[in-house]
């Protein structure tokens, strides 16, 4: 295993490649930057659909520059030999060098004086808070728009993001279930944080389909206003990601995935596998499953459901 590159190598690295990519990024933004310049959170654990929360963010505001932590993953200097002989250990391997160009980008950027959107699993309140009294130092508008989504659902869309990749070049980008169920459980909580010290301007809680089920504005909030707004805030996100929250259609559909999706998984080479995602496909089939198949007997009432005392 190579060693952590230097914060020296990791400067020289950024300079040389993620700022050109950046650089591409902003001549693709449209309509220039906003005035006061906008910086835009887009939070949710790994498989939530950040990434369709980013589209529809770009889409009304075309001139966001996105920093994602993952596309930045490619530029660490192992990345090519980690996706060839393991990628099961790339996520952990650059980890740190994505960490610190994440951080780099946003100072970046914000020296432009672009607008920039940033995605985040809201793991660690602290760090996005310092990021975020960056950018409000230099006038920007923060918002945090974050995507609700129960774990059961988002846990097997990291394995099918994995197998999907897998089949499509041979190795995939996989999330350990241990960061994925850690950002599940702190998200709310980060939330909180984060509008009870004034850091965030509007909160925007969707649904994976888009559909905004919560939308606040802070301006002119202060001390107990805030508190009392973090604690909404935090209650009515970990309300909104209820397995519960699932249509009985949407119940149906996770099962057929998740069906799919562990033959998928048995059927992998042994360089594709690793004790952790074996685990996490148990969990799927057995836990997940239970939860799941509750939603779609509503729909068995009708007598039009799969038999719902069956686990996948």
């Amino acid at each position: 295993m190579s060693a952590e590159p230097t914060e020296e190598q990791l400067r020289s690295r950024f300079e040389q490649r993620v700022v050109p990519y950046l650089e591409n990024l902003r001549e693709q933004a449209v309509g220039g930057p906003s005035w006061p310049p906008v910086v835009v959170y887009v939070g949710g654990q790994p498989g939530a659909g950040k990434s369709r929360t980013n589209e529809r963010a770009a889409q009304a505001r075309p001139s966001l520059v996105p920093i994602i932590g993952d596309d930045l993953r490619q530029f660490h200097p192992d990345y090519p030999r980690l996706m060839r002989e393991d990628p099961l250990a790339m996520p952990e391997a650059t980890a740190q060098a994505s960490g610190r160009w994440i951080g780099m980008a946003a100072d970046y950027l914000r020296e432009q004086r672009a607008d920039a959107l940033i995605e985040t699993t809201l793991r660690s309140p602290d760090a996005i808070a310092r990021t975020i009294a960056s950018f409000r130092a230099a006038g920007y508008v923060v918002e945090l728009r974050t995507v609700a989504v129960p774990h059961e659902v988002s846990r097997l869309s990291t394995v099918e993001r994995y197998t999907r990749q897998v089949d499509a070049v041979g190795a995939g980008r996989w999330t350990p279930e241990s960061a994925h169920d850690e950002a599940f459980e702190r998200a709310p909580g980060t939330v909180r944080e984060l509008i009870a010290a004034g850091s965030v301007d509007r909160f925007v809680i969707e649904d994976c389909s888009g559909r905004i089920v919560f939308d606040r504005s802070y301006f002119g909030i202060r001390d107990e206003g805030l508190l009392s707004a973090g604690r909404e805030a935090e209650a009515v996100l970990d309300q909104a990601r209820g397995v519960d929250r699932l249509t009985p259609e949407a119940a149906i559909g996770w099962i057929e995935l998740a069906r799919d999706q562990i033959e998928r998984v048995r059927g992998l080479g042994h360089q594709q596998q690793d004790p952790d995602l074996l685990s996490t496909i148990e969990r799927i089939g057995t836990a997940d499953a239970r939860a799941v198949a509750a939603r779609a007997a509503h729909k068995d009432v009708a007598g039009t459901g799969p038999d719902s005392t069956n686990t996948v």
